[in-house]
């Protein structure tokens, strides 16, 4: 979604992108597509529905566990920073 977004933007305000996909908005939308027939058909079986959602569960655990981390260290970044008077 972000590319199909971001890319319509950047071509509205005139931006060049240095690395632009050739076939777009076309392989964008299949690309789309294609997502949202894995994620049916994932959920469309128990024993597959369950890993979905387990995987789900493990990346919003890798996703608090990233925030988390970087929570703490600016704020140990920042507070060597008032030690050391920089």
């Amino acid at each position: 979604m972000s590319q199909l977004v971001l890319r319509r933007h950047a071509d509205r305000e005139g931006i060049r992108l240095p690395l632009r996909m050739k076939g777009f908005p076309g392989l964008t939308i299949v690309g789309l597509v294609l997502l949202a027939l894995i994620f049916a058909v994932g959920f469309s079986a128990d024993a597959s529905r369950v890993q979905l959602f387990s995987t789900f569960a493990l990346i919003a655990g890798i996703a608090l566990a990233c925030a988390l981390g970087a929570r703490f260290t600016r704020r140990s970044s920042g507070a060597a920073r008032r030690q050391h008077g920089r």
